[in-house]
């Protein structure tokens, strides 16, 4: 049985070998690539950096770029010859790129030439060699190779060395919701264990498809959306062509499963019903009368053909089930796309743990929890109702400038201390009641959990995304950002003139409408969990601006320092 994340893919383009394998766009059509021509492109790569580059088992390589069959090839090659694959997210401001290249040691660089401009190369000690995937002019003091002049010189060559399970394979820099970023151990054993345990929770076979979005160098999508489907089971994967046309790119993809985030699915629903509000009262009435309609009863199939049939093609048609990771996801929006077939299964899971803690699974599931703890992972709660896991998906420990953190992750007996709370019901469902570093207690000593209050704000159809502030303040104060297309049909109703959409959060009127809104959306929370006060703005939390992680986490303190000055006269 392979030990190795290569060993399992060579078995597995062994036995698909002619098979599609990935579909890409490549700016004039889609195009796709076999088992075989993959296998072909990993061991050229492969026999270059062991023979040209002189790349050593223990070395470091990193990967700067979108998704793409590039990534993956890299990704396999590097680990094939005993090195490891520093994956670097394409949104980091290029201080941080540098840091990562520099706190992983890599010696080499595989980048798209877009993001290679953020990058200043005499600030970079280690890289000696450059790996350009585009044309670009090769920088001084570097030596620069072509990516399509280098996978040209095919060389299948049996790679020299040897491969075992506990090979460091990726160094994953978590970029968190603090400032600097901690570099994550993770070996072949790591992934390996954890996708098993994955497919004994989750049916994947080689007739499914996925379209991959989320970025390849997040844990999520490199297990969940890479190594489980094609190199353990040989699916089939079609890469988005961007985050803008992923609409598009459903319906001609047709995935089968898809692993996402649950801002994805946040967006969605409320794209729904923006649309469903602009439609006739005929059809507003039907889709009201279709969510009420209860499972095998010949109301519920008349709704499946008029309501429920249109909304499930929206996601390609084919959605056998959906992965949702990162955060907790809105069960009000799982149990609204359930009543369309499209199920949405909350997970749980750190960078540290490869990542899978947990999983809600199509045969056995829960909304509102994360699901049950997958096989061969142990998770106990302790008095201050933390997770705390143990299993062969942990991590070794933090390398770099964060090595000496490992042991504040990792206690004497084992057990790494995730630092989100938590509780396990009778029927061993796992539930996130918040992050420890981020409870708010407020002035009075009154305890506030932020996820919490936000996500009953979000379900509100004129708020799109919240966060709420008071540590040691006297009340919850929160940041809105309206949902812009609800908000202007309110406006227009009501006669509300403004000539743009700044200028419309301005307006008293709907400054007023705004506060009664969260006044509703709040209604059921205690009264101290209730904001008080709340400032507007235009644009959502954005990555642009690193206010969010590559899975949308809030970056809180980012965002509070950026809106300290309003947030300060709200006190006052």
């Amino acid at each position: 049985m392979p030990q190795t994340i290569p060993e399992q893919f060579f078995e597995t383009a062994t036995k698909f070998a002619n098979r599609k394998a990935l579909r890409f766009f490549d700016g004039h059509a889609w195009q796709s690539l076999t088992f075989t021509e993959i296998q072909s492109q990993v061991l050229t790569l492969a026999n270059f950096l062991q023979t040209e580059l002189k790349i050593q088992p223990g070395d470091t390589i990193a990967i700067l770029a979108n998704n793409r069959p590039e990534w993956v090839i890299s990704d396999l090659a590097i680990q094939s010859i005993g090195a490891a694959t520093v994956p670097i997210h394409i949104t980091l401001s290029g201080q941080l790129t540098e840091f990562i290249l520099n706190d992983s040691k890599s010696v080499v660089l595989i980048c798209a030439i877009e993001f290679l401009n953020k990058i200043n190369l005499q600030n970079v000690k280690g890289v000696k060699a450059l790996i350009s995937l585009g044309q670009i002019e090769a920088p001084e003091n570097l030596t620069s190779y072509n990516w399509n002049e280098l996978i040209k010189n095919k060389n299948e060559n049996k790679i020299s060395g040897s491969l075992t399970e506990n090979n460091l394979a990726s160094i994953i820099y978590t970029s968190g919701t603090t400032n600097v970023p901690k570099g994550v151990a993770l070996t072949h054993k790591n992934f390996l264990s954890n996708a098993k345990a994955v497919l004994k929770m989750h049916d994947v076979s080689a007739t499914d498809r996925l379209l991959s979005f989320l970025p390849l160098s997040h844990v999520l999508e490199r297990m969940a959306g890479f190594y489980t489907p094609l190199v353990m089971r040989g699916a089939e994967i079609v890469f988005a062509k961007s985050k803008d046309t992923i609409l598009e790119d459903l319906q001609y993809a047709k995935p089968t499963i898809i692993i996402s985030v649950p801002r994805i699915f946040e967006k969605a629903y409320e794209r729904i019903w923006q649309k469903i509000n602009n439609e006739s009262a005929i059809k507003q009435k039907l889709f009201h009368w279709a969510l009420k309609q209860r499972p095998k009863t010949l109301s519920h199939k008349i709704a499946t053909i008029l309501v429920y049939k249109k909304i499930a093609q929206r996601f390609g048609g084919q959605i056998r089930y959906t992965i949702s990771g990162g955060a907790s996801l809105d069960p009000t929006i799982a149990k609204f796309f359930y009543k369309f077939g499209i199920l949405v299964l909350d997970g749980y899971g750190l960078t540290e743990t490869s990542p899978v803690i947990s999983s809600n699974s199509a045969t056995n599931f829960k909304f509102g929890s994360v699901g049950k703890v997958i096989d061969s992972v142990e998770v106990k709660i302790d008095s201050s109702k933390e997770i705390l896991v143990k299993g062969p998906n942990v991590t070794p420990g933090y390398v770099g400038q964060s090595k000496n953190l490992t042991a504040d992750l990792i206690d004497s007996h084992g057990w790494l201390h995730t630092g989100d709370l938590g509780h396990l019901d009778n029927e061993n469902f796992l539930t996130i009641i918040g992050r420890k570093k981020e409870m708010i207690t407020l002035a009075s000593g009154k305890n506030v959990w932020p996820q919490v209050v936000e996500q009953e704000l979000q379900e509100n159809q004129f708020i799109t995304q919240a966060m709420v502030v008071g540590e040691g303040l006297k009340f919850l104060s929160a940041i809105i950002v309206p949902e812009l297309p609800e908000l202007k049909r309110y406006a227009e109703e009501k006669n509300i003139v403004f000539n743009d959409l700044g200028e419309l959060i301005e307006n008293e009127k709907i400054k007023n409408f705004l506060g009664e809104q969260v006044t509703i959306a709040a209604k059921n929370l205690a009264d101290w969990e209730r904001p008080k006060k709340f400032i507007l703005r235009k644009d959502e939390f954005s990555s642009e601006l690193d206010e969010v992680t590559p899975t949308l986490k809030l970056k809180r303190s980012k965002i509070l320092s950026r809106h300290k000055k309003e947030l300060d006269q709200l006190y006052q």
